[in-house]
């Protein structure tokens, strides 16, 4: 699977670093409160792919299809004592005229096993059409539009959904759409 593929490079001050080495660089961190660091590890990757496809992309077609795929491990027994649940956003910066996109997603924690939870974002190529300011699917005299990539997970708990100290990032940009 491609998440194994990456060179996880581990920070002290509960700071975890990870470094994709494919076509697409991603670059995530995600960072622990001081009392867990010594309890618990944690580690998250992200993908985006075209549908149908499984192998990790940065340039896509504006009508295809095409997910957002993210993996989040918190390994320990600890884990267990977790009842909450993932806050986790997809956002897209556009430079110049593409304009900014975001999705949200709150998913349960995956407590009871060892597997990392996942969360994929499934967006249509409109997810990255330019706002009204623009001509058509590609600005006037443009060809194509690029877009940096960016999901955060903030892991909330279980009683009242407010953040308990477990938050993450992931840039995957630049991408390039056309079309």
């Amino acid at each position: 699977m491609a998440w194994q593929q990456f060179q996880v490079i581990r920070v002290w001050k509960c700071l975890f670093s990870i470094m994709e080495e494919e076509v697409k660089m991603a670059h995530c961190s995600i960072q622990l409160p001081d009392g867990f660091c010594d309890q618990i590890s944690a580690d998250m990757h992200v993908h985006l792919y075209e549908i149908p496809g499984d192998s990790p992309v940065n340039v896509i077609k504006r009508d295809q299809s095409y997910r957002v795929v993210v993996h989040i491990e918190l390994s320990a027994q600890l884990k267990r004592l977790l009842c909450g649940q993932w806050c986790v956003s997809v956002m897209a910066e556009g430079a110049g005229t593409a304009g900014e996109r975001k999705d949200v997603k709150r998913v349960r924690m995956n407590n009871c096993s060892d597997a990392m939870d996942e969360v994929v974002f499934n967006l249509d190529g409109s997810w990255f059409t330019p706002g009204s300011d623009n001509t058509g699917p590609v600005a006037e005299g443009g060809c194509g539009d690029v877009f940096n990539l960016t999901v955060t997970a903030i892991a909330l708990d279980g009683c009242e959904g407010e953040p308990i100290g477990i938050a993450g990032f992931c840039t995957l940009g630049p991408v390039m759409v056309y079309g």
